[in-house]
């Protein structure tokens, strides 16, 4: 990662609308830095700056590409105040719950996760744009370039979780075209793809009792080690402990994947068209890493006994086993593992392969 994240757009964008967007990450890394849903993967400053690597990544070619394919300079401030205002949602509301409330409410945390794209969207219309708040909310210094891209900035923000639907058309601004389709698709290909274990903390499995939903939505960032994004290619590396077995390997590996390729395939052929030009690839590179083996979870020390001795075993506990019992069912060959009908584990509901992603 860059020292300064924005460093290689000069020569693409004028230097004040890179001052403008440095100022953009001040404000936003005020907002973020603090995360409220703790038992979410991280959506802090660095989440957003590895986006806009990615997307640096992903777009190489794109730049060096034709003019007509080109992205210009107003779609490249839109795409990167958008990676670091597009998870701002996920601070607001917590707080509705009351003080005096002995647990953590997971409930109205998960309705602030659903609607963290809503959110995040009206932050940046209080904030920046022309029907700004007296006192904006985000603290944006006014900026006439950010203030005109603002309904571009909050559709691509809008639209970077949950369904789709119909992607948005092309508009206008300052003579230019903003390509918001391609946009939208770009974008949430680079989120999507920042899905390595630098964004969980495993130390907090340890402390907290999180959800089982979440678990494996930590272990599965966990085991990956890194993704590669050159040559056109995307490749996976992941890395489990020797005891892992050789289901919970594939397993794991196939959660990743359907997260690619949730992204990557539906709008193949509006990146493909643009210059953005990628596949990935299904072999995971995988290795052995015996210090995973000491960072395994332990079970909850703090169910009674008896609790114990009804309970199932904790979703936690079998990943840490490495039970291959949700492994028994699989879809035609070469089509992975099947979830239950709609992703379902043992009564757990995950996002099946052809749902949409919401982090």
């Amino acid at each position: 990662m860059p020292g300064n994240p924005l460093a290689w757009l000069d020569g693409c964008v004028d230097t004040a609308q890179i001052a403008a967007l440095a100022n953009v990450r001040r404000q936003a890394k005020r907002i973020l830095d603090e995360q409220n849903l703790f038992h979410y993967t991280g959506h802090g400053i660095e989440h957003s700056d590895r986006v806009i690597e990615i997307l640096r990544k992903l777009i190489a070619d794109n730049l060096a590409g034709p003019t007509n394919t080109r992205l210009n300079d107003l779609e490249l401030i839109s795409l990167l105040a958008a990676s670091y205002l597009h998870d701002t949602g996920m601070q607001t509301l917590l707080f509705e719950q009351s003080s005096e409330a002995a647990e953590y409410n997971w409930q109205l945390a998960e309705q602030v996760r659903e609607k963290h794209a809503e959110n995040s969207e009206r932050l940046i219309r209080e904030s920046l744009g022309s029907a700004r708040h007296k006192f904006p909310t985000m603290g944006l210094e006014q900026d006439p370039i950010l203030e005109a891209l603002a309904d571009n900035i909050s559709k691509i923000v809008r639209l970077h979780s949950g369904e789709m639907g119909k992607l948005p058309d092309a508009v206008m601004a300052f003579g230019k075209q903003i390509r918001l389709a391609f946009l939208v698709s770009v974008f949430r290909l680079a989120d999507g793809l920042d899905l390595d274990e630098s964004r969980v903390l495993m130390e907090r499995l340890k402390r907290f009792r999180i959800p089982e939903r979440s678990q494996l939505h930590w272990w599965r960032h966990h085991y990956v080690r890194g993704v590669e994004i050159e040559n056109g290619l995307i490749a996976v590396h992941m890395a489990f402990p020797p005891s892992a077995g050789i289901f919970y390997i594939d397993y794991m590996k196939e959660l990743v994947l359907d997260e690619i390729r949730r992204e990557l395939w539906p709008r193949s052929k509006i990146l493909f068209s643009n210059g953005v030009r990628f596949i990935l690839d299904e072999q995971v590179q995988v290795t052995q890493d015996e210090t995973l083996s000491r960072q395994a979870c332990q079970p909850d020390s703090r169910s009674s006994s008896k609790r114990q001795s009804t309970r199932a075993v904790s979703l936690s506990e079998r990943l840490c086993r490495g039970v291959p019992e949700f492994f028994l069912h699989r879809r035609p060959a070469g089509t992975g593992f099947l979830i239950g009908g709609s992703g379902e584990i043992h009564g757990l509901t995950f996002p099946s392969s052809t749902g949409t992603r919401s982090s």
